[in-house]
C-alpha cells in the first residue's frame, strides 16, 4: 500500500578512496586493488506518522495495511547489499540493464545464484510473517508510543562487526542531530547480541525493547534505509562514532584513574564449539608464540570479555594482530597512527573489511598472507603461517 510519506535525505552519495596497505607487494595487489575506489550511496530517512510495529513488520496502524517500502523486502535489500550497483536499475536503459545483467552473471556467478536462492526463500517466508502479523494485530491490543527511530532494514546483519560499522555509527550520527532520540531493538535480536545494549549505554543512547508477541503503535516513526556496500563501511560515520569513543575513554580515565602502558596485542580467534561452526584458524598458532614474545605482544582472548572490557582494553592499543575475524573491529576504539597486521588467505581478495576499516580511521593497514590447508574454502580457511614473514613484518612496525 503506498501512503503519502515525508523521505528525507540523511547521507549524500559519495565516492571514497582507501589507501594500499603499508607493506603491499605488487604480486598481490589484486587483493586490494579493486577497493581503493568505493561509491557509497545516498542514505534516507524515512518519516512516518501513524504507524505500528509487530514482530519487525510496519504497517498503518488504522488499516493494517502493509508499508510498500524497500527496507520491508529483505529478500530484495540482500540484492542490494551485494549488488548496489542494481540500485537505480529501473531508471537504466535496456542496453544499460544487459550489459550490467551480464557483467554480473559473469564476474559473480556464485554470488548471482546464491543471492538468487536467497531471495527466492525470503519471499516465501514473507508471506508466511505476513499473514501471521496481521492475525495477530487484529486480535491484539497495541502498546502506544510517542515517538521512535528504527534503523535497520535486516537485524540479520548485525552481528558485531556490522553492528559496530554499519548501525551504531548511523546512531550516534542521527542522536547528534536530533538528541534524546528513542532507538527501537527487538528483543529477539538481543538474545544473540548483548553488546548492542551495552555499546548504547556507554555512550549514553536511548533505547525501547520491542518484545515479539507485542504490537506497538506509533504517532512520529523515523526508519532508516540502510543500503551500503558490503564491507565497506562510510569513512565519515567511522571517524565520528570512533571519536566519540576516544572522548569517552579520555573522561574514564580521569574518573578511575587508568594509566596503563599501551599495549600490543596478538588477538586469538574464538575456540570451535557447536555454537561457532567457523574453521578458520591459524593451525601452526602455537609457533607464533616464540615470536609474540620476543616483541612483548600479549596473546588474548576476548570469548568472555564485556563490550566495556573490551572498550578499555583495545581504547589502550597500539598493535593489534589477528586473523581476519570479528575481533578485528576492536580497532573502532583505536587511536590514529594506531598499527594492525592481519592474518588472510593469500587467495582471498573479497575479505576486505578491515582493510577498508583501517584506512577510514587512518590506522596503518599490514597483512600477511597464510597458506590454506583446505583451499576449497577461502573464507573459512586453516592457514599456515609463517614465522619469519611475520617476524619481519612485525619487527619493521615496532622498531
Amino acid at each position: 500500500m503506498k501512503i503519502n510519506l515525508n523521505k528525507k535525505l540523511f547521507l549524500n552519495k559519495v565516492s571514497e578512496i582507501r589507501k594500499p596497505p603499508i607493506n603491499l607487494s605488487s604480486e598481490e595487489e589484486f587483493l586490494f586493488k579493486h577497493e581503493y575506489k568505493i561509491e557509497q550511496p545516498s542514505n534516507y530517512i524515512y518519516q512516518l506518522r501513524d504507524v505500528s510495529i509487530c514482530n519487525h513488520f510496519l504497517y498503518t496502524t488504522k488499516k493494517k495495511s502493509f508499508l510498500d517500502l524497500n527496507f520491508q523486502k529483505p529478500g530484495k535489500n540482500q540484492i542490494f547489499s551485494y549488488f548496489p550497483e542494481l540500485l537505480n536499475f529501473k531508471n537504466f536503459s535496456k542496453l544499460k540493464k544487459y550489459r550490467l545483467l551480464k557483467n554480473i552473471f559473469l564476474n559473480k556467478t556464485l554470488v548471482f545464484f546464491k543471492t538468487i536462492l536467497i531471495y527466492i526463500k525470503h519471499k516465501i517466508i514473507l508471506f508466511i510473517s505476513r499473514v501471521m502479523v496481521l492475525l495477530k494485530a487484529n486480535t491484539s491490543a497495541e502498546i502506544t508510543l510517542g515517538s521512535g527511530v528504527w534503523f535497520t532494514d535486516s537485524w540479520k546483519w548485525a552481528n558485531y562487526f556490522h553492528w559496530i560499522t554499519d548501525f551504531l555509527p548511523k546512531v550516534i550520527i542521527f542522536n547528534k542531530k536530533n538528541p534524546n532520540s528513542n532507538f527501537l531493538l527487538p528483543e529477539n535480536f538481543l538474545r544473540n547480541a548483548p553488546f548492542v545494549i551495552s555499546s548504547l549505554k556507554i555512550l549514553d543512547i536511548n533505547y525501547e525493547i520491542l518484545y515479539s508477541n507485542k504490537c506497538y503503535s506509533f504517532k512520529k516513526l523515523d526508519v532508516f534505509n540502510n543500503y551500503s556496500v558490503t564491507g565497506n563501511q562510510r569513512k565519515d560515520l567511522l571517524k565520528e562514532l570512533n571519536k566519540n569513543f576516544k572522548k569517552l575513554y579520555i573522561k574514564k580515565q580521569k574518573i578511575e584513574q587508568i594509566h596503563e602502558k599501551p599495549v600490543n596485542i596478538y588477538l586469538k580467534r574464538k575456540a570451535n564449539n557447536k555454537k561457532f561452526n567457523s574453521i578458520r584458524s591459524i593451525i601452526n598458532e602455537s609457533e607464533l608464540a616464540s615470536v609474540f614474545s620476543k616483541y612483548n605482544i600479549k596473546t588474548l582472548t576476548t570469548d568472555d570479555s564485556d563490550f566495556y572490557d573490551q572498550f578499555k582494553l583495545f581504547s589502550n592499543c597500539k598493535f593489534l594482530i589477528s586473523i581476519h575475524g570479528a575481533g578485528l573491529t576492536n580497532m573502532i576504539f583505536m587511536s590514529k597512527g594506531s598499527s594492525l597486521l592481519e592474518l588472510r588467505n593469500k587467495n582471498d581478495n573479497g575479505s576486505n573489511c578491515y582493510f577498508s576499516m583501517c584506512s577510514n580511521l587512518d590506522i596503518n593497514y599490514y597483512y600477511l598472507c597464510g597458506n590454506s590447508l583446505n583451499n576449497s574454502n577461502i573464507y573459512n580457511a586453516q592457514l599456515l603461517i609463517d614465522t619469519l614473514k611475520l617476524d619481519k613484518i612485525i619487527e619493521s612496525i615496532l622498531i
